[in-house]
């Protein structure tokens, strides 16, 4: 789940956290991390080597490692 700050996200991962089959970590930022990577760049999103780079640098995270 991906959104801006005050956009809401942070509520919604806490409902969705309260249920026992689903688990939702902290705020990661990440976002604020991988926007910039995405500046016009979305029309390269697309299958190929850039949406690859961006998947990698994403995986790359602490936040996600853990």
């Amino acid at each position: 789940m991906l959104g801006s700050g005050r956009s809401g996200t942070f509520l919604l991962a806490r409902m969705l956290d309260s249920h026992p089959a689903i688990a939702v970590p902290f705020e990661s930022h990440l976002y604020n991390r991988i926007l910039p990577l995405m500046e016009g760049r979305t029309a390269e999103l697309g299958p190929g080597p850039a949406r690859e780079r961006l998947v990698r640098e994403i995986l790359r995270t602490s936040d996600l490692r853990h």
